[in-house]
């Protein structure tokens, strides 16, 4: 919700402002945060590691999660700017300086600085002047709205419902910003868990399903249980912890999830197959995609326009979305090639990669397949749900948006007529037909089954 005016980066940490002079530092970068399949990760207590950083085989040892929340600076006494930089000042994450230009408390000129770490600013005076209106403004400054979205699951299974639970849901999910709390009810109470999520890879080019909701937010998830709910004596809650929950206890990427706008899935990977479909609330289905593009409004008629264009304009459209869903279908196919190519490749090289390991000197660059062996499973499932879930979540949608452009066609056909004063359009030859509308007659003469 912090709404930042101005974004610097050095390596894998990153500097922000936002207009009242409030300031944000975090360590992150896709390689530390969990979402590249190439290095181990693991969630818990910290792990004693041996050897330096320096070392080759350090980038193969496993890295801890989740990194450390932004973190807050401190404030700074005087008048700044929006100019910010953060700058290597020696090796590790924290070897970082931060600068900040304004003016202090004595109207001089020049940046503030402090290590990231340091509590303190302090000032250096460099006597380049800027003008006022550079100043950032001192006003209240209001967050952007919460947008976090509300799912609830669907058609729980016998295997979950069992267990004594009565609703399962997902109170506050965002799709860049986790963890994501999973509420559990049961008879006569309830309680929550964490689910870290980052980033799943995929190799192919996917769009914002923020922006198009025929596409799948792809997610790796581990399991977090409060102590007192793993350590509860309650019966009903420890049938649940026992059976259901404790097999993904921080088990690194062991749940894979796939989101979009209107619909959550989550499945893990133990025996007992914790497999779950969340609906969001309160979303009107209509505002799928390919309904929702067919109410354009350059699609519609207006008193201006000119009718034989806007019937072009739909038909264009149509084939946009019959184009639209054939991808979708081939992406489905693409993926499920990729991943047999994967089974292949790893079941023939990782054991040939095992067996050379042995003649390695101690300074081997590490097992890299056998790293992107711990991500298999979730990249494959990821991978699958989503676009299987494009696909069939889609079909209905599809079908439905191109009945309303195939009507829209042929009432605009029949208005055209109709201010023509042509009665017997059908009964004339086909060369006449294609005299009157050219190129269009092939996608004219559906219209022949509706009435005028």
């Amino acid at each position: 919700r912090f709404q930042a005016i101005n974004l610097n980066a050095c390596g894998i940490v990153v500097f922000l402002i936002n207009r009242k002079g409030e300031m944000y530092t975090k360590l992150v970068d896709y390689d530390t945060f969990g979402g590249t399949p190439f290095y181990k990760f693991y969630y818990g207590p910290p792990q004693k590691i041996d050897l330096p950083v320096t070392h080759p085989k350090a980038m193969h040892i496993p890295r801890r999660l989740p990194l450390p929340d932004w973190m807050k600076q401190p404030a700074i006494e005087g008048e700044l700017t929006k100019e910010i930089s953060i700058i290597l000042t020696g090796k590790g994450p924290y070897a970082r300086e931060l600068r900040v230009r304004g003016r202090d408390v004595l109207g001089r000129y020049g940046y503030f600085y402090k290590n990231i770490m340091s509590s303190k600013w302090m000032f250096r005076e460099t006597g380049q002047t800027f003008e006022d209106s550079k100043l950032l403004s001192s006003l209240k400054i209001e967050k952007t709205p919460i947008e976090d979205m509300i799912f609830e699951a669907l058609d729980l299974k016998e295997n979950i419902t069992k267990l004594g639970i009565k609703k399962l849901e997902i109170p506050d999910f965002h799709f860049s910003c986790s963890p994501l709390t999973l509420k559990i009810t049961l008879e006569k109470k309830s309680f929550s868990v964490k689910i870290h999520a980052v980033d799943s890879w995929s190799y192919e080019k996917l769009k914002d399903p923020e922006l198009d909701d025929t596409h799948f937010k792809r997610m790796k998830g581990t399991l977090e249980i409060p102590n007192h709910i793993l350590q509860s004596k309650d019966p009903s809650v420890k049938k649940v912890v026992d059976d259901l929950l404790r097999p993904y206890y921080l088990k690194t990427f062991s749940l894979a999830i796939v989101a979009s706008q209107r619909i959550l899935k989550i499945q893990g990977d133990s025996k007992n197959r914790l497999a779950l479909t969340f609906k969001r609330r309160g979303l009107d289905s209509r505002t799928q995609f390919f309904r929702k593009s067919t109410q354009s409004s350059s699609l519609k008629l207006n008193s201006m326009d000119s009718i034989l264009k806007t019937i072009d304009k739909n038909y264009e459209h149509k084939k946009f979305l019959d184009l639209k869903r054939k991808n979708m279908e081939k992406r489905l196919k693409r993926t499920i090639l990729f991943h047999k190519g994967v089974r292949l490749f790893r079941k023939t090289l990782y054991p040939l990669n095992q067996r050379v390991r042995s003649h390695y000197t101690p300074m081997e660059l590490g097992n890299v397949l056998g790293n992107i062996t711990d991500h298999g499973y979730v990249l494959k499932t990821t991978a699958l749900l989503a676009d299987r879930s494009s696909v069939d979540l889609s079909h209905d949608d599809y079908l439905e948006s191109i009945k309303i452009l195939e009507k829209r066609i042929c009432q605009y056909f029949y208005t055209h007529l109709k201010k023509k004063g042509i009665k017997n359009y059908f009964q004339k030859t086909p060369l006449k037909q294609r005299k009157l509308f050219g190129k269009r007659v092939s996608y004219l003469n559906k219209c022949t089954s509706l009435k005028q």
